[in-house]
């Protein structure tokens, strides 16, 4: 994944976080 100048981070960011709780969720907050 190529990083770009701009808002690149905040939406990465925000990528990461929707799977982290996702995977949360799935596990039974347990991870």
């Amino acid at each position: 994944m190529a990083r770009t100048t701009g808002s690149d981070g905040e939406k990465t960011e925000a990528t990461i976080r929707e799977a982290a709780v996702n995977l949360i969720a799935r596990l039974g907050y347990e991870a």
